[in-house]
């Protein structure tokens, strides 16, 4: 969020049994005030059998200005995240903020 209270991408998920089942992503907009947002982008998240995301699945939005494609997840052995240039490992990051 911007000093103005504006912002860049603002996220609302929808939950079923603790698992985004819905993410609404609204681009460039106004806090406070409804429907202040240039477009938004609704994604169905697809799971597998460990409840990793797989897919998401963008449905098509009249008021985007550019084409949207879902994404792909792919997993190795080890359950880490292997996606491109992104990679991920199974290691504890001493910088994380949570206690668990």
């Amino acid at each position: 969020m911007y000093s103005n209270g504006s912002y860049d991408n603002l996220h609302r998920y929808g939950y079923t049994h603790n698992l985004i089942t819905i993410d609404t992503v609204y681009v460039f907009g106004s806090y406070g005030v409804p429907d202040s947002y240039a477009f938004k982008r609704i994604v169905y998240p697809q799971y597998d059998n460990l409840n990793r995301v797989i897919e998401d699945s963008p449905i098509p939005n009249p008021d985007a200005t550019a084409i949207v494609n879902g994404q792909t997840f792919f997993y190795d052995t080890a359950g880490n995240l292997r996606n491109g240039e992104n990679v991920y490992d199974d290691k504890l990051n001493p910088n994380r903020t949570n206690k668990i």
